[in-house]
């Protein structure tokens, strides 16, 4: 298996998610042109949806960025120190949180 599955499988699975929101969005807009005695095209609903659609993925690509500098990494997850050109080291080490006395189960024997 390569190491680009994965981010090809989630690209794949973005790209259908945007697409089965484009067409719900366009059917709904569609429709609710037909209620409101306003019909339109499936052009103009389709370019509609395109634009609702390109401007709520934007505000939610902005939103999980905005999240992510806000929260930055938790606090048991270092940077290591990273040596050029040393590509087997992992970029973070998790650093184990000490257990408190009571989050520890007695041993009984």
């Amino acid at each position: 298996m390569s190491a680009t599955a994965p981010r090809t499988s989630r690209a794949r699975r973005e790209a259908v998610s945007i697409a089965a929101w484009w067409a719900v969005l366009t059917l709904a807009l569609r429709l609710l042109g037909h209620a409101t005695g306003h019909p339109a095209g499936l052009a103009p609903s389709a370019a509609a949806a395109a634009l609702f659609t390109a401007i709520g993925e934007t505000g939610d690509w902005a939103r999980r960025r905005w999240k992510a500098r806000r929260h930055g990494r938790p606090k048991h997850v270092q940077a290591s120190p990273s040596r050029s050109g040393d590509i087997c080291e992992p970029k973070y080490r998790v650093i184990p949180k000490p257990c408190s006395a009571g989050s520890v189960p007695a041993i009984r024997s």
